[in-house]
């Protein structure tokens, strides 16, 4: 637990931008977000549709970062798998295709 806290306290002391460079999919989000948020005033006329505008670009801002956190994982776990397991088989096809229905007893 204590190497996850470390792991966060080590990624806030980049900054912003820097953080950013690693994820435009979720930089253009954030500039769409102050995009909605700067134009609110303007565009809504009531605060529920400025709202209903944010909560819409923060849903897509969460799906993009958890898609961008789950591709960087699954990629992490498998060179780990690569790293400890170098004979593992990777994308193999199978040698049998089973056994064929006219073959069967029965």
């Amino acid at each position: 637990m204590n190497n996850a806290l470390n792991s966060v306290g080590e990624l806030s002391t980049r900054s912003l931008d820097q953080r950013l460079e690693r994820n435009p999919e979720l930089r253009e989000r954030v500039h769409r977000l102050l995009d909605v948020i700067d134009a609110a005033t303007g565009d809504c006329v009531t605060a529920a549709q400025a709202e209903a505008r944010v909560v819409e670009e923060i849903r897509k801002m969460g799906v993009e970062a958890l898609t961008a956190w789950s591709e960087r994982a699954e990629a992490e776990a498998q060179q780990a798998v690569r790293t400890n397991h170098p004979e593992a088989v990777r994308d193999s096809k199978k040698n049998s295709t089973g056994i064929r229905s006219s073959e069967r007893s029965g």
